[in-house]
């Protein structure tokens, strides 16, 4: 009593008892005692679960409403508290903006003055004497730094300010960088452009501003650049902290001794001016939030610290209520267990009484009594019920077996009835069909006698699992007597009757054959009959958890035909199928026993090595693979060529995934083509880097475009006779959001692979025709004479080509005469013929036409004779050592000949000194293009420029070496 293990019910003996004609309920065993004394015990062990489920029941009750307030009442405190804390947060930075704004329209005072303007360009010293001398400006306007920067990039002015020592002080070292020539705090490219942030100094972060110097009516152009700026110090975030009523630290992110807290915050301030709540500790709670600089990188990390009132409340408010429900809950409990009492456990016991009863006379036809419509009263009409089914049941027995005699001896599935030693004691027609004999002759065998001898002892032990697991599948294959050999499929159902077990055959033999072909066809190539990648993949992975248990080194290769659609395209798609089978029966010939040779599709193969003890065996196989494909081709009596570029990669250690593997083994493919094709490389993790940086400069490709993230600089062309401009050559630059600038040598050939040069291009030559037509309008006879475009030769292969040049000169209005289209020597020289057509169409417009990169192409000279073209650029590897090496003087000088005799215009690129210059001129080029002259620019300077008239550079006398 009391929580120990209940006697059986009723108290029935173990044993089985005798039956009647209508039952066989269990009779009761001598010695016993009062009728119901066992279901006593039943009783009480039934009050003491119900005890239980009740405190259990009251327990987690009071466990999931803690939890709950715990989620959602102090959660919801806790959540109060964190939006508490970054609205204060927000109005830190609100306070910093505030506090930036007032120092941008300081700088704005200073910076829209005529005086200004004038002192930047010109130096006026009465400006320096009336506003800049002493300390006065920077104190009053509370400074600590103000700098002027001229449009050159050359700083006029600079001055420091220490704000605690109220005087001067050096400029700090690191300011210079921050201030050099084309940083973005030096640089306006338009009036309208403003720059406001953080800097980071040694001294710490400084906040400053950066405006255009104009004049007072707001016109330009740009003279320059005025720079304020004031230390973010203590001095600085104690003002801040009064202002706002919340205390404030902050640390530079690259401080060496950043506190615990602010490193644990800053993996959640993924952006500038993000928020991040976290404790401080049991009574203060840290909003925090990073400020980047100008430059857009993590500068400085800020703390806001505030009490935690409101979270304390709600856990309060939490405990009063859980003590609350814990009485409640004690009070209903008690109540439940009486009801439970007076309305359940009593009459169940009287219920008990009567099935005792029952059971000691072994009377069918006894009733027990239990009045009410309620469960109890219904589970003693059922008792009842229950006793007149039991005679039923009998009779619907013995009709269910005649019922299963028919269906066993007409069904057209073989069906067996075994005995317990495993012999057939029953075989219905199909059977004996299927085994070819007569009944007779197969009743009284086991299963086994009709089974080849090596399947016997494999049948005995899947006989005894499956009657052992309560019946199941099975399969195996039988002899007949004609010597034929079946596939069987059998479902077994032990003891249908007591000692006999149900046996299910199904013939399977033609099923098995055709999923045989389909398991060949799903594995293997159409086309070759080689593995697929499927089975490749699954070999492979097998092959790789060999070698991690010590079975040498495992070598994947990945071949690709070097330009096999040139043999679809001019022999039929036919012939590059023979094609692909010749070359998949020169593989099987180049491996060893036990590798494998499989065809992904297209033209790509791959070769598995295994067991390799050094990387020169797998080198040694892609050796004899390269060389045997290089061998001709017979198709129908035409020699074929055709190369093959490999991609090696290793499994050293068996830790390599498959797919890794064939990715890396790809990628070294694809190194191989880029080195030119027809050889192998081996796969090393730079490989990786190179092609996931690709892959990124792709993605980024296709979204600038978009996202406006493209702008034009402009170079100028300058004779070197005058020193006057011209012709301006655009330059498409990358004004990347993370990376920066990116060069065009990044992005270009990119651009160039995946057909994004042919819009980008476009966009370039809608640019720059609308730049050119601007400066015609504003500088008139001073506008450049032409502007020139470069043009790829995806661009040029491009059908909508002269329909698009067309299409920007209508709607920029500018005159074909003044664009010059710039193309390289390789461009068109696969068909010369029609790269002819498009270049008298283009030089029909109207366009000028020159050839880039002289010189380093592979053009034939008399397909430069037979195209329009107006004029040459001499590459700018032959101009770096010109003077120098006597080589690249003389293939300078029979360049400008070459010209010359032609009648064509000549220019030089990557100009960079006095000498090359002085040289190009004696050497009679009539044109130069360089850093010496003048660096790519923004239109805004390029109008500079223009404006001029002349470039400040010099052409001097050569001293021409010869050796």
């Amino acid at each position: 009593v009391g929580g120990g293990r209940a006697v059986p019910a009723s108290g029935r003996v173990r044993r089985r008892g005798r039956r009647t004609g209508t039952g066989g309920l269990a009779q009761r065993g001598p010695g016993r005692g009062p009728a119901g004394l066992g279901f006593l015990g039943y009783v009480v062990t039934l009050r003491t679960r119900t005890l239980v489920t009740i405190g259990v029941t009251l327990v987690g009750l009071v466990a999931a409403l803690y939890v709950i307030s715990q989620i959602v009442v102090v959660g919801g405190f806790a959540d109060q508290e964190e939006l508490d804390a970054r609205r204060e947060v927000a109005r830190v930075i609100g306070a910093l903006d505030d506090d930036l704004s007032h120092l941008q329209g300081t700088a704005a005072d200073w910076a829209i003055w005529d005086d200004t303007y004038e002192y930047v360009t010109n130096g006026d010293p009465r400006y320096y004497s009336s506003n800049l001398a002493g300390d006065v400006p920077m104190a009053s306007n509370d400074l600590s730094l103000m700098a002027f920067v001229n449009s050159w990039g050359e700083t006029v002015f600079v001055k420091w300010y220490d704000r605690g020592k109220a005087a001067s002080a050096p400029v700090p070292a690191g300011l210079g960088e921050h201030l050099a020539p084309g940083k973005p705090l030096s640089t306006h490219s338009s009036p309208n452009s403003r720059i406001s942030g953080l800097i980071l100094l040694p001294e710490g972060p400084l906040t400053v501003v950066s405006m255009p110097i104009l004049k007072s009516d707001g016109s330009g152009p740009v003279a320059g650049a005025l720079v304020m700026g004031r230390m973010l110090d203590t001095h600085e975030l104690a003002a801040l902290s009064q202002t706002t009523l919340i205390s404030l630290t902050a640390y530079r992110v690259d401080d060496p001794n950043l506190p615990r807290d602010f490193a644990d915050a800053m993996p959640a301030l993924a952006a500038p001016r993000e928020v991040a709540v976290q404790p401080i500790d049991d009574g203060r709670l840290g909003g925090y939030t990073m400020l980047a600089d100008v430059y857009g990188k993590p500068a400085v990390l800020l703390r806001a610290e505030l009490p935690r009132t409101t979270l304390t409340r709600g856990q309060g408010t939490v405990q009063l209520f859980m003590i609350g429900m814990v009485l409640v809950g004690l009070v209903f409990g008690l109540v439940i267990l009486a009801l439970l009492e007076r309305l359940v456990m009593s009459r169940l016991l009287r219920l008990s009484a009567g099935v005792e009863r029952i059971a000691q006379t072994r009377k069918p036809d006894a009733r027990v009594e239990e009045a009410g419509g309620d469960e109890l009263g219904r589970l003693a009409r059922d008792i009842i019920r229950m006793l007149d089914a039991l005679a039923e049941s009998s009779e619907r027995g013995r009709q269910s077996e005649a019922r299963f005699q028919a269906v066993f001896k007409t069904a057209l599935d073989p069906f067996m009835v075994f005995d317990d030693s495993g012999k057939i004691v029953e075989a219905n027609p199909a059977a004996c069909k299927l085994l070819g004999l007569s009944e007779q002759s197969v009743l009284g065998h086991t299963f086994g006698h009709f089974l080849p001898e090596p399947s016997k002892a494999a049948m005995q032990d899947l006989w005894a699992r499956t009657l052992a697991q309560g019946g199941g599948w099975g399969e195996t294959h039988i002899m007949l007597p004609d010597g034929q050999h079946r596939d069987i499929e059998f479902y077994t159902r032990p003891n249908v009757l007591p000692g006999n077990h149900f046996v299910a055959v199904r013939d399977v033999t033609d099923r098995k054959l055709l999923e045989g072909r389909l398991e060949y066809q799903a594995f293997h190539d159409s086309l070759t009959g080689l593995p697929n990648r499927t089975l490749f993949l699954q070999r492979l992975s097998t092959v790789i958890e060999r070698s991690r248990r010590g079975h040498g080194m495992v070598a994947l290769l990945f071949l690709d035909l070097d330009d096999f659609k040139v043999i679809n395209d001019s022999l039929g798609h036919k012939a590059g199928d023979r094609l692909l089978m010749s070359v998949s029966e020169r593989l099987l010939t180049c491996i060893r026993p036990g590798d494998m040779v499989a065809r992904l599709g297209g033209d790509e193969f791959t070769v598995l090595v295994d067991s390799l003890n050094d990387v020169r065996d797998a080198e040694r196989v892609a050796g004899r693979i390269v060389e045997s494909v290089k061998r001709p081709f017979d198709l129908d009596g035409q020699q074929v060529f055709i190369s093959t570029s490999i991609g090696i990669a290793l499994s050293v250690t068996g830790s390599d995934r498959p797919d890794d593997l064939l990715r890396n083994a790809d990628v070294a493919m694809y190194e191989a083509k880029q080195r030119g094709k027809s050889r192998y490389a081996i796969f090393d993790q730079s490989m990786n880097v190179r092609a996931w940086k690709r892959l990124q400069t792709e993605i980024d490709l296709r979204r600038a475009l978009d996202k406006g993230e493209f702008v034009v600089y402009y170079q100028p062309v300058v004779r070197l006779d005058t020193r006057r401009v011209a012709e301006v050559e655009a330059l498409v630059r990358w004004q990347h959001p993370q990376r920066g600038l990116v060069p065009p040598a990044e992005f270009i050939p990119v651009a160039e692979e995946t057909g994004l040069i042919v819009d980008l291009g476009l966009w370039v030559l809608e640019q720059s025709c609308r730049q050119m037509r601007q400066w015609q309008h504003a500088l008139g006879n001073s506008a450049p004479a032409a502007i020139g475009v470069n043009l790829s030769a995806r661009q040029f292969k491009d059908p909508a080509l002269l329909s698009d040049i067309g299409r920007v000169l209508d709607d920029t209005g500018l005159d074909a005469r003044c664009l010059n289209l710039e193309i390289t020597e390789s461009v068109g020289m696969d068909d010369p013929d029609s790269a002819g057509a498009v270049l008298h169409a283009l030089r029909d417009m109207g366009v000028s036409l020159t050839l880039d990169d002289f010189g380093t192409g592979y053009s034939a000279l008399s397909h430069l004779r037979r195209f329009p073209i107006n004029g040459l650029k001499i590459d700018g590897s032959f101009v770096r050592d010109m003077g120098v090496r006597a080589e690249d003087t003389a293939i300078v000088h029979a360049l400008v000949a070459f010209a010359r005799t032609l009648k064509l215009k000549v220019a030089a690129e990557g100009v960079e000194t006095a000498e090359q210059a002085a040289y190009l001129h004696a050497l009679g080029c009539d044109r130069g293009q360089g850093y010496y002259f003048a660096r790519p620019v923004g239109p805004a300077q390029m109008e500079v420029f223009l404006k001029a008239g002349r470039l400040p550079f010099e052409v001097v006398e050569p001293a021409l070496r010869t050796g």
